[in-house]
């Protein structure tokens, strides 16, 4: 194995049917996810979004059938339905949040994601920022910051990469099944889902992927 490359840029993706299933479902998922919330009817409308991707790695996967030799992965797709909801929604300001804890992959990303920060129209730029760090430790500055936005957040999470985690320091249940786990979270105030927006309580949604 090429340990300049990460796993995925290497592994074919049409050889490993859960990740490919994975992918399409994040696609599909995320940015039905973005549609309901930009065109939810709330007292207070949703200006935020964030997508946030917990084990991120390169954001590529290697290909023989597609003619680049590589498809995208969830940190990229991320970044294209960001983009896709503000250009449709004017108002709205999606946010992509890449943690991963090997620098190299960061840096492989960083190259990637360039198209979306320095693009020259408004609408298509988008707020990406990528940390090498380990989810555990960037979990409170993320969170932290969804919340002072007041902001709905898709989470893709990868139990298998999390260490020396305690889900019970935070306020929510997190139930990780299966190889990851898309994990959607939305403060109980913002409420663009219905539950009672007096409630302290913080909703969850878990999909096995």
């Amino acid at each position: 194995m090429d340990h300049a490359r990460h796993a995925d840029e290497q592994r074919v993706i049409e050889d490993h049917a859960q990740t490919a299933q994975k992918l399409t479902f994040f696609r599909g998922y995320a940015g039905a996810w973005g549609n309901i919330l930009a065109q939810a009817r709330l007292p207070v409308p949703i200006t935020d979004l964030f997508y946030i991707d917990t084990h991120c790695g390169a954001g590529r996967h290697a290909s023989r059938e597609h003619p680049d030799q590589g498809v995208l992965g969830t940190p990229l797709i991320a970044c294209h339905e960001a983009r896709r909801l503000q250009r449709r929604y004017p108002r709205l300001k999606v946010h992509v949040r890449a943690v991963d804890n090997d620098r190299r992959w960061i840096a492989h990303l960083r190259q990637r994601v360039q198209p979306f920060l320095q693009s020259g129209h408004e609408r298509d730029r988008v707020d990406v920022q990528l940390f090498p760090e380990p989810f555990e430790k960037m979990l409170p500055k993320l969170l932290n910051e969804t919340i002072s936005l007041k902001a709905p957040s898709l989470w893709l999470i990868d139990p298998y990469g999390l260490k020396n985690f305690d889900s019970r320091s935070f306020p929510f249940h997190m139930f990780l099944w299966a190889q990851r786990a898309c994990f959607n979270r939305r403060s109980a105030t913002s409420n663009p889902l219905g539950g009672d927006p007096r409630s302290d309580r913080r909703e969850r949604n878990v999909c096995p992927l």
